[in-house]
């Protein structure tokens, strides 16, 4: 498969979304981007990442390093990594975590304490080490 089509297939699924580059979809949300950004792993596999990029900072450098971010996580907490060739198979199970993990952000208006809560539950699941965020 290739990966133009999964980013058509991942921006279908969440079409607030906006291609940024061509591994990853954003939306700006005030002083942030955040959204989804796909990360190959190995030669045959990628996962998804969320991310939410500073706009406030001056350099291309430092707005490229995320504020906060966490892959998508399957069944019982596990890394879910998805073959290319299984993408099709796969992208079902796949969008549907995404959209119970991160669909919060996906909407027009997100609310800050609704974000705060995302976060604090998110730190609090995860064992250190799985998890970047920074206040």
């Amino acid at each position: 498969m290739v990966e133009k089509e999964i980013i058509d297939d991942w921006q279908e699924r969440f079409p607030i979304l906006s291609p940024y580059t061509p591994s990853t979809l954003y939306m700006k949300v005030d002083i942030v981007l955040w959204g989804l950004r796909i990360d190959k792993i190995f030669s045959k596999q990628y996962r998804i990442i969320f991310e939410c990029l500073p706009l406030w900072e001056d350099s291309v450098q430092k707005r490229n390093i995320p504020v906060f971010y966490t892959e998508l996580w399957g069944k019982n907490g596990t890394q879910f990594f998805i073959d290319y060739a299984s993408h099709d198979r796969l992208f079902q199970s796949a969008s549907d975590f995404a959209g119970k993990q991160f669909g919060l952000f996906f909407k027009d208006k997100v609310m800050t304490s609704d974000v705060w809560k995302w976060l604090d539950q998110l730190s609090s699941f995860y064992p250190v080490g799985r998890f970047q965020y920074e206040r």
